[in-house]
């Protein structure tokens, strides 16, 4: 049976297609399109970016993407049996079983009477006697003393205090394809971290400080999180499926449904 990576290569040769001819179409590094077609799947970044890019192959040629998907999740699941050996030991083994009467020493006994100590009657006529001097000495007492009623407190002045708003560091300056962050007097900000959420599927790249960080398939209602010292590059497929934070403050969709956009974050200094 041909594995996924085997497929995509017999179809690619049919079509007179290069690997380089699928890394420009799909966007992702030929070293990982390269392990897909040998079935080397540990050189890929995980599983959710292996499935993206077995995707995105597929449909390039010209197959359902999701069909191939499945195809890597059979193949890298392995599927185990027991032997006949295991089955006929496990049906053969009778149950062990325990009484509680194997559990327990038989030559415990276990005592469930006790001897009463007989107490002189001297004591205990003493005993009662200093029980009742006791109550008349407390009832005696609690009468002589008059009824007096606790001092009022004055009440404590109830202070509400309201919760302070922080204010933003930074001000977001977004024209055309850049989003620029603007601190305000007196504040450094030397990172930029940007936080993607999917509203659908869309499929994305990022560069950080020029070199490429991510590049794959993001689900539905997925976020991923990206920080850089100086400038950070994103290209999306659908840039109305996907919303924005820049450092904790939304920025909201690049785009529209169904746009390709490229955007540029970087700061002010």
């Amino acid at each position: 049976m041909s594995t996924v990576g085997e497929k995509l290569r017999n179809e690619r040769e049919q079509q007179q297609l290069s690997l380089r001819d699928i890394e420009q179409s799909t966007s992702i590094r030929l070293r990982y399109l390269q392990a897909i077609e040998d079935g080397d799947y540990s050189i890929l970044p995980g599983e959710v970016y292996a499935k993206g890019f077995i995707r995105n192959y597929a449909n390039v040629l010209g197959f359902d993407g999701t069909d191939f998907v499945e195809m890597f999740k059979r193949e890298i699941t392995p599927t185990t049996t027991p032997s006949a050996d295991t089955v006929k030991l496990a049906e053969e083994r009778p149950l062990k079983q325990e009484h509680t009467s194997d559990i327990l020493p038989k030559n415990i006994t276990i005592k469930t009477t006790k001897k009463l100590r007989i107490i002189p009657a001297f004591f205990l006529t003493l005993l009662v006697l200093c029980a009742i001097g006791g109550i008349i000495y407390f009832i005696m007492g609690f009468m002589d003393k008059p009824p007096t009623d606790p001092p009022a407190r004055p009440a404590s002045p109830v202070t509400v205090t309201k919760p302070k708003v922080a204010e933003p560091s930074f001000q977001l300056d977004k024209t055309n394809d850049r989003i620029t962050i603007i601190p305000n007097r007196g504040t450094i900000i030397d990172t930029i971290s940007i936080d993607v959420t999917a509203e659908d599927k869309c499929w994305k790249q990022f560069l950080a400080d020029e070199k490429e960080i991510y590049s794959g398939m993001l689900g539905k209602d997925q976020k991923i999180t990206w920080k850089a010292k100086n400038i950070i590059w994103l290209k999306f497929g659908d840039a109305g499926a996907v919303n924005l934070t820049v450092n904790g403050q939304p920025s909201g969709k690049p785009g529209i449904i169904g746009q390709v956009v490229e955007t540029t974050v970087t700061i002010r200094r």
